[in-house]
């Protein structure tokens, strides 16, 4: 089972490359470099942040890099050091590298990227760049509403360097349906990121998405008639956690406060 949802264009904000390191580059450039894997490049997304990428313009199918060199290397980062948040973000973000054609990694690597961001989160709560790419990782597994949640809480950690986490909500209230909440947080990370613009939807693209969403009566949702397997406990905590956090947004929106405090305190989400 793949994704191919439109926020594979949201790439994973990779701890790798660090932007003190690269400062002598430009933001919206991007060059070869030992930190990224096979077939990518730096890519300088802003003054606070760089990632890998595949290069704009290059055939996706046939740079489609491989990880598995990569996530052997972190791995063993893992082994020398496990309490190292930053080695348990790295091979998250190798697991959620795009596929051939820029489609989402399969499932079983999105269950291990969601498996190391939390043990990264146990070890360091506030860390931005878990708290981002927790946020996308849900996002890539149709957990819109806990997309959503994780993603404030990176912007709440580093609000200066969070363009890619206002895309993240915009893109995961556009999946949703939810337009006017979109626009104001796609227009907040292109201020941030002007590079941005170009992975916000296009005026015809949410056209076509309004047409759609007017068409169908409940969004089609993969979890809805695939459900989440005992082998995957990790998919299982998310999947209820975005429940709950759709239950209650749900409640506050007909006004029912009271209810919509008493399932977020049942299911700890604030």
């Amino acid at each position: 089972m793949t994704f191919s949802r439109l926020a594979c264009s949201l790439f994973a904000v990779a701890i790798a490359c660090q932007p003190a390191a690269f400062a002598q580059h430009p933001v919206g450039s991007e060059w070869p470099c030992a930190a990224c894997g096979a077939g990518q490049v730096c890519y300088r997304l802003s003054v606070e942040s760089t990632t890998c990428r595949v290069p704009r313009g290059s055939d996706p199918i046939r740079r489609a890099p491989d990880m598995s060199a990569q996530i052997a290397q972190a791995t063993a980062r893992i082994q020398q050091n496990p309490r190292d948040p930053n080695a348990w973000v790295t091979r998250a973000v190798y697991y959620m590298t795009l596929g051939p054609g820029g489609v989402s990694p399969p499932l079983h690597n999105l269950e291990h990227a969601v498996s190391d961001l939390e043990t990264a989160l146990k070890i360091a709560p506030n860390d931005f760049y878990a708290l981002h790419n927790y946020g996308q990782v849900a996002y890539l597994l149709d957990f819109d509403d806990f997309a959503v949640y994780e993603f404030r809480k990176a912007i709440a950690v580093n609000p200066r360097g969070s363009a890619r986490s206002y895309l993240g909500i915009g893109l995961a209230d556009y999946e949703e349906c939810k337009f006017n909440d979109a626009a104001p947080n796609f227009n907040q990370a292109v201020r941030m990121d002007r590079s941005l613009q170009s992975e916000v939807p296009s005026a015809q693209k949410i056209q076509q998405k309004r047409q759609e969403c007017a068409n169908t009566q409940v969004t089609a949702r993969y979890w809805a008639t695939h459900p989440i397997q005992p082998h995957a406990p990790d998919l299982s905590s998310m999947y209820q956690r975005n429940e709950a956090i759709s239950r209650a947004n749900s409640l506050d929106s007909s006004g029912n406060h009271d209810a919509a405090r008493i399932v977020r305190e049942e299911n700890g989400v604030p």
